[in-house]
């Protein structure tokens, strides 16, 4: 009888440690998903900023200037 509790209790401990496990897989796609999100805003951000930073700066002036 002793014996039967204590396989219960550690087929419980068992089952609880593998419904984490989903649920932090769960968790790491989201946030890899929102990552890749951020990371595909900062590229679209950057190459805006890079672009004023060019005009501010006068760069790529020659395509006005020849034309």
């Amino acid at each position: 009888m002793n014996l039967k509790n204590e396989h219960n209790g550690m087929s419980n401990d068992i089952t609880n440690c593998q419904n984490r496990i989903k649920d932090l897989k769960t968790r790491k796609e989201i946030l890899n998903f929102q990552l890749a999100d951020l990371l595909k805003d900062k590229r679209v951000v950057d190459k805006l900023n890079m672009e004023l930073s060019d005009a501010v700066t006068g760069r790529n002036l020659n395509d006005f200037v020849e034309a």
